[in-house]
């Protein structure tokens, strides 16, 4: 391995060490400290702050909600709270309401949201136009028509419905 070996210089080539003295050492660390409180005082995760020395891959998704859950969300009640006093009426209050709208910032990935689409399509929640409509796609003729599986219904329930082609039972023997 030859970057275990003595370092050779040529051409006038100098070695200069590069180390951080004790006193820049600590004023990182107190400026770490310092954003690691401003994250405790707002109860927001530490990358949110610039703190990423803990931070993978994995769980960013996780504090990205945990920001909107904890931080953002309750800072947003008091405000819409507070406009709701200075800019309304009593009477408008019963009509009108402020609301942050968090929607774009809590989505999961992909994956898992296309995999919630498709189980609230399949049982009737949502129709093809609700869900583009979500993810900001133009809405496709006949796409507002909602399903249901026809294997769902009550105990006891008969079909109803046109089955005229449907073949007939077998008679049963006596």
């Amino acid at each position: 391995n030859r970057f275990a070996g003595p370092a050779v210089f040529t051409n006038g080539g100098e070695f200069k060490e590069i180390r951080i003295n004790a006193a820049d050492a600590q004023l990182l660390d107190t400026r770490k400290y310092s954003a690691e409180d401003i994250a405790r005082i707002f109860d927001c995760p530490p990358t949110s702050v610039g703190i990423v020395d803990r931070s993978t891959y994995a769980n960013t998704e996780q504090e990205a909600l945990a920001l909107v859950r904890n931080c953002l969300a309750p800072l947003a009640a008091r405000f819409e709270s507070a406009f709701a006093r200075c800019l309304l009426t009593p009477a408008g209050r019963r009509s009108y309401f402020f609301r942050h709208d968090f929607g774009e910032l809590l989505r999961g990935d992909m994956e898992t949201r296309f995999k919630a689409y498709r189980l609230a399509r399949e049982i009737g929640v949502f129709s093809a136009n609700d869900i583009r409509r979500r993810e900001n796609e133009p809405p496709i003729e006949g796409g507002d028509t909602y399903h249901v599986p026809v294997n769902w219904a009550p105990l006891g329930a008969t079909p109803t419905g046109d089955i005229s082609g449907a073949p007939k039972p077998a008679e049963a023997t006596q």
